[in-house]
């Protein structure tokens, strides 16, 4: 777009410098010589500047891909907590997960990275569990994914496949990374939310089993009839 203004506004000047050259080459409209002369010489320094956007766009596009601000690049780094984890767990499962190599394009990246996301949330779907309800969307697809990775961290068997919601069908590439940075974004907090539950949960059974240290031993005592005296 730019391109097509620059080319119109200098066919403009181009014309324009013609008819003033013939303008005062034949002694007649001055004053139109006159503007011309002085808009000319603004004319000149503005297509220039408006020459260089589109010039230096492809350059500060590069500056900011080698210094990682590239909109790719910020995307790669806060995928990438969420996306160690999934990939450690579920390496097997798999095709052959890819190593972050730094001369690898931060676009080609994370395009790996989203595809190995998407096939580490189908691997847990065998592990999941429905999303709570108690808690916003977002966390509650983060917590529902958080709560799968433990299970299969543990060692529990797979159950019933149940699709987990980042990854289900019908989502292009955009809306599929902006779910996972939404997911990315609240990783943590769903960390810290699911080690609270399993903490809470440990302690109840705990304080269950010291209560009732062995279920039926009373019963059982009172059963065995007392030794009498001789």
């Amino acid at each position: 777009m730019v391109i097509l203004v620059v080319g119109v506004w200098a066919t403009e000047e181009a014309m324009s410098i013609l008819v003033s050259a013939v303008c005062a080459a034949t002694g007649t409209g001055q004053e139109f010589v006159d503007f011309r002369f002085d808009a000319n010489e603004r004319n000149f320094i503005y297509l220039l500047l408006l020459g260089a956007v589109p010039a230096s766009a492809q350059v500060m596009a590069e500056v900011a891909r080698r210094l990682r601000v590239d909109p790719a690049s910020r995307a790669v780094r806060r995928l990438t907590p969420l996306w160690t984890e999934l990939v450690a767990v579920c390496a097997r499962e798999i095709p052959s997960p890819a190593e972050q190599v730094s001369s690898v394009g931060s676009a080609r990246r994370l395009h790996r990275m989203t595809v190995e996301i998407r096939d580490c949330l189908l691997v847990l779907g065998r592990y999941s569990e429905p999303a709570p309800d108690y808690l916003p969307e977002a966390m509650a697809e983060t917590v529902q994914i958080m709560r799968a990775l433990h299970r299969k961290r543990s060692g529990a068997a797979p159950g019933r496949y149940v699709r987990l919601h980042a990854s289900a069908p019908g989502r292009d590439i955009v809306d599929e990374r902006r779910t996972l940075r939404s997911i990315a974004a609240h990783w943590d907090e769903a960390a810290a939310h699911v080690a609270a539950l399993n903490y809470g949960m440990e302690h109840n059974d705990h304080d269950h089993s010291e209560a009732d240290p062995c279920p039926g031993a009373e019963a059982t005592a009172s059963a065995v009839p007392s030794a009498g005296p001789g």
